[in-house]
């Protein structure tokens, strides 16, 4: 109660010899890591003692104290496992330690926490924070004072009294006048920054951390995943395929490269100042120092993830679950309620030479011989390792990173301790930067749905592909039966997305902000979407799409909405060119792997999502040259056919799959990647078969590195050439018909062979299938010819060129790109 009474009183008390030392500003901070995720719940970036279960090096200041004599001592600190306290560290003044224990006995809540008084000696003093146990303690501030008076814990209260003893101005300075601020600096805040960046936009980047790439980083260590450069707009993700294929230092310097970018690293956006629905500026400080600034702008980006930006400036949000009645999808739950997929720290140990013990951890998680599930005899974790499913991630962040901190180290103690299992093996690295799934989605003007990935409307501002399935994660059971409150393993339910689904561009801005966009995982879809979109290498192809718009905004002088209703035709334009639908099964044939002709012996599976049918055949990585499947198709006429393959793409895929295909001009052989394009209809190419049983696909494991997946193969009519004419009777009189480049801009070179004298015809046609002109209308002798024609004056897209030579006719295609 005296301590209640005292916090009451100190609201309004600031004493002349205060001294404030914020733990993040220590000059060595030794081995505790600076931790910035909860800044906005609990007031403050804070250093972590984070060893696994290892004492960290000391933390060492220097103090400048305004005089000698004696200061009480306040740490604010949490007992994170209270009132366990395995986090206990001590301060050191002027190298003596202070009579109390910091972190242990608390509430569980962050709290000044009286360490008695120090007699100090000089003015320049050296303080340390001296870890005891390596497991998480937590320092955020110290105050000095010469009155026995509790600091301010409200957050407040507490954020004034820092800015009056550090020095820092009441009221944040301008660091500039910006087109773009992007809020985030993960794979989409990245790629929005860029595309805006190149299109002449001067941009503001900030980062909370002190690397680039959010969950991509090293920090996380998320993979990539997702497709890029698809259906509908295939030049988007190259800047995507940019950052991705670079470590954090390579990610700094793409984007220190762009003189148009100002990058903000270890810098937290935390306050909107708004002009009634319009955002006027972003204000951030700077973690290390606690230094603010102001930034203003014409349009921002909200790529932080959790919808940072748009919460603080009142977007409307959701979260959770949304009920099957609300939305009308399948997969959602009867009643809406507030789960979400979870959060991962990535964690692994290493062998080495010697043994090593660990400490026993009665205050983490606690597991028995009875019931304990051999899934978690493991030196590493993988995805299902995630927890938080029924917590608020953001405002329960904290406390959903130390539940996984339990599980990590209770399941480790107990298999070194109880099991006695991997005596060798040592905890080299357990994240304590957390891999969020799922928080805040903002809502836009449209907010997408399972539907649109399964059976898509084709939007007119459809823009990103999603390639990824419907994949949500959810407690597994047996984990949650022991854990019900917090359970840490989950499992998964995944379903394919159509390969002609698009993100519409009314997903990627606010509908009550004006001049808000967001990228990444906060966009606009309902829980059921996010299970596909959330990728990063999606989430950074929307980035590119924002950094676009944002350019146009700034041409304009437009919103984000304009550009929808006014101006999309120039997006369209910056996207490049649309791409056809490739993979329209209609009037197609397809054999899947269980009507196949199978040699020697494949496995059937259905381990990796993304197959076509009932499963999916590998090769068992085995029996290399032996292992062949046949695909033998009924096709009902004489034409042009468009073969695809689909397979389940993986990290252990070969890259150099021989397929054959065997058609009425001979044979064929494509050499394919299985390592990329999950679940995907891949177009191996076009080729002539006669009508009946006469052509097939092979698919060998002749000289392959890696599994080689047999699933389906489609053969599908070339509709457009058909409608223009492929084969009229036999090939007398042509030897060949060839296009260079491909794709052509502005000109194309059209090459020809006559094994006979013949009336010749060259036209060239659209997509619509009308002519657009004749290249060439005469007789001409047996040889070989060209000619070229300019498309100067034509629109970007498909054009086949028909060769006529008497009775014979052969088609093919060319992309026109400007």
């Amino acid at each position: 109660m005296v301590f209640t009474c005292a916090l009451f009183l100190s609201v309004h008390i600031l004493f002349a010899s205060d001294v404030l030392v914020e733990a993040e500003g220590f000059t060595d901070r030794g081995g505790w890591a600076v931790d910035q995720q909860f800044m906005d719940q609990m007031g403050s970036p804070f250093l972590l003692a984070h060893g696994m279960g290892i004492p960290v090096t000391d933390a060492v200041t220097t103090v400048t104290f305004p005089n000698t004599g004696v200061f009480h001592i306040y740490v604010r600190t949490r007992d994170w496992v209270a009132p366990a306290g395995p986090g206990a560290f001590r301060l050191l003044v002027d190298g003596h330690a202070s009579d109390s224990l910091f972190g242990v006995g608390g509430d569980g809540s962050w709290q000044w926490e009286y360490g008695g008084t120090v007699a100090i000696g000089n003015i320049q003093t050296e303080i340390r924070l001296k870890d005891s146990t390596g497991f998480e303690g937590r320092c955020d501030a110290i105050l000095f004072r010469e009155t026995a008076l509790l600091p301010p814990n409200d957050g407040v209260v507490l954020s004034d009294l820092r800015k009056s003893l550090l020095g820092l101005p009441a009221i944040p300075p301008d660091t500039g006048i910006y087109d773009l601020v992007v809020v985030g600096g993960g794979i989409a805040g990245i790629s929005a920054a860029i595309a805006a960046a190149r299109h002449g936009c001067s941009v503001a980047l900030i980062q909370d951390r002190p690397v680039l790439g959010g969950n991509a980083s090293s920090e996380v260590g998320v993979g990539t995943e997702g497709g890029i450069r698809r259906y509908p707009y295939p030049n988007l993700g190259s800047i995507v395929a940019e950052i991705t294929m670079l470590g954090d230092a390579g990610k700094l310097n793409l984007v220190l490269n762009e003189s148009n970018i100002s990058l903000f690293m270890n810098t937290h956006a935390f306050q909107a100042e708004m002009d009634s629905s319009h955002i006027v500026a972003v204000y951030a400080k700077h973690i290390m120092s606690g230094r603010e600034w102001r930034f203003p702008a014409r349009v921002f980006a909200d790529c932080s993830g959790d919808g940072t930006i748009g919460f603080l400036a009142g977007a409307e949000y959701m979260m959770g679950r949304e009920s099957r009645a609300a939305t009308g999808e399948t997969g959602a739950p009867v009643t809406a309620d507030s789960m979400c997929m979870g959060v991962t720290n990535r964690w692994y140990a290493v062998q080495e030479t010697a043994a090593s013990g660990f400490p026993v951890c009665p205050w983490a998680l606690q597991f028995s011989e009875a019931t304990y599930n051999n899934f978690l005899e493991t030196t590493q974790n993988n995805w299902q390792w995630e927890t938080g499913f029924y917590r608020n991630q953001i405002t329960e962040g904290e406390y959903i990173r130390d539940c996984n901190f339990r599980a990590i180290y209770g399941n480790w103690s107990f298999l070194k301790n109880v099991k006695g299992l991997y005596p060798n093996w040592k905890l080299s690295f357990v994240g304590h930067i957390s891999g969020k799934r799922e928080s805040r989605r903002l809502i836009g003007d449209y907010v997408m749905t399972q539907q649109d990935l399964l059976n898509p409307t084709a939007f007119p501002d459809g823009c990103v592909g999603p390639t990824w399935p419907i994949d949500l994660h959810y407690p597994e059971p047996w984990n949650a039966a022991l854990f019900p409150a917090d359970p840490f393993i989950s499992n998964c339910l995944q379903g394919n997305v159509s390969p002609t689904s698009a993100v519409p561009y009314r997903c990627f801005y606010s509908k009550n902000i004006d001049n808000l966009f967001m990228a990444g995982r906060c966009m606009s879809v309902t829980h059921m979407a996010l299970g596909s979109v959330r990728v990063m290498r999606t989430l950074g192809m929307a980035g590119e799409v924002v950094g676009m718009a944002a350019h146009l905004c700034k041409t304009y002088s437009a919103l984000p909405r304009d550009i929808y209703q006014s101006y999309f035709a120039d997006l369209q334009t910056l996207m490049g060119p649309q791409a056809i639908d490739t993979t329209d099964t209609m009037n197609a044939i397809i054999i899947d792997n269980t009507e196949a002709q199978v040699n020697d012996s494949w496995t059937s599976s259905t381990s990796t999502w993304g197959y076509y049918g009932t499963d999916y055949l590998h090769d068992g990585n085995a029996g290399k040259g032996s292992k062949s499947v046949a695909y033998v198709p009924v096709l009902p006429a004489t034409g042009q056919y468009d073969v695809f393959l689909v397979w389940t793409a993986g990290d252990n895929r070969a890259t150099n799959v021989p397929v054959i295909v065997d058609h009425n001009g001979g044979a064929d052989t494509i050499t394919v990647n299985m390592r990329n394009d999950n679940g995907l209809w891949v177009k191996i190419g076009g080729f002539p078969f006669d009508s009946g049983s006469s052509g097939r696909v092979i698919i060998s494991n002749s000289g392959t590195s890696g599994y080689v997946i047999a699933d389906a193969v489609m053969f599908r009519p070339d509709s457009l050439i058909t409608h223009i004419g492929q084969l009229a009777s036999s090939s007398e009189g042509v030897g060949s018909l060839d296009l260079s480049p491909n794709p052509f801009n502005p000109a194309i070179t059209i090459w020809y062979n006559l094994s006979a004298a013949s009336n010749v015809k060259v036209e060239v046609f659209n997509s619509q299938g009308k002519l657009v002109t004749i290249v060439v209308n005469k007789n001409q002798n047996k040889g070989f010819y060209r000619c070229k024609w300019g498309a100067v004056n034509r629109p970007s897209g498909l054009y086949v060129f028909r060769l006529t030579a008497g009775k014979f006719r052969m088609s093919k295609k060319a992309l026109l790109l400007k």
